[in-house]
């Protein structure tokens, strides 16, 4: 069983520790290309972005299902909130530094796994985000728990995100065209989540699908498209 000492320090430990590191990719990648005042600024935003980005949905989730306790900081962290907020915010940056978009996106999609892979740590020691019970050998005991072994679905959630980092960095250093990295991403991800989804105990959305596997068939579908439009149609790399 896991300790219950610390936990909320690793937490947030973890949690927090993901932005950095993805800065740290982001900034080795642009700062020949941008202004590194800018780029700094942009940065510090985008945690900021990420930060308090990824509760707005589950906030909103929570306020329509009359969880009146909740209040907006308090409410939760989702992925794909945090990835909206932080496509929408990358798109107006990239422009405002005059930064190839589809090829910036590329960049933050890979960013963004990397910073979730490094935070699913944190959702471990805290012991939230676990999975179903399983008789499975590596079944893990939570505190909040600790009678029934369960999936350590955020130890899998780390290692398939990981893996996504890794796939996505050998394809974007042979892809055809700007955009492809990062569409691809969404499809793998789309897809990976789907599936994780039904080892977890997140709350069933509607006909039996929790929010995030509800969002993930939407962006599987949006990502579809996309590659098989841009197969036809690709746009030229940036230089």
């Amino acid at each position: 069983m896991l300790p219950k000492i610390g936990q909320i320090y690793l937490y947030d430990f973890f949690t927090l520790l993901g932005y950095p590191l993805a800065a740290g990719y982001l900034y080795r990648v642009f700062f020949r290309s941008v202004p590194r005042g800018k780029l700094l600024l942009v940065l510090l935003g985008g945690f900021l972005a990420s930060l308090y980005g990824g509760t707005v949905i589950p906030f909103i989730y929570r306020f329509l299902t009359n969880d009146a306790a909740s209040t907006f900081l308090g409410s939760g962290r989702y992925f794909h909130s945090a990835f909206l907020a932080g496509i929408l915010y990358g798109v107006v940056s990239l422009r405002w530094l005059r930064y190839p978009v589809r090829k910036g996106l590329d960049h933050l999609m890979i960013a963004f796994l990397f910073m979730s892979a490094v935070g699913r740590l944190g959702c471990f020691f805290e012991g939230c985000c676990m999975g179903k019970p399983t008789k499975l050998p590596w079944g893990l005991r939570f505190p909040d728990d600790p009678l029934v072994p369960v999936h350590p679905t955020q130890l899998y959630m780390l290692g398939m995100e990981l893996i996504l980092v890794w796939v996505l960095m050998r394809i974007n250093s042979i892809k055809c065209y700007d955009g492809q990295t990062f569409w691809i991403g969404v499809w793998l991800y789309s897809i990976y989540r789907i599936w994780i989804e039904m080892l977890r105990t997140n709350p069933i959305f509607v006909s039996n699908l929790t929010h995030a596997q509800v969002f993930s068939m939407v962006t599987l579908v949006l990502a579809s498209w996309m590659l098989l439009h841009y197969r036809k149609h690709p746009p030229r790399l940036a230089p």
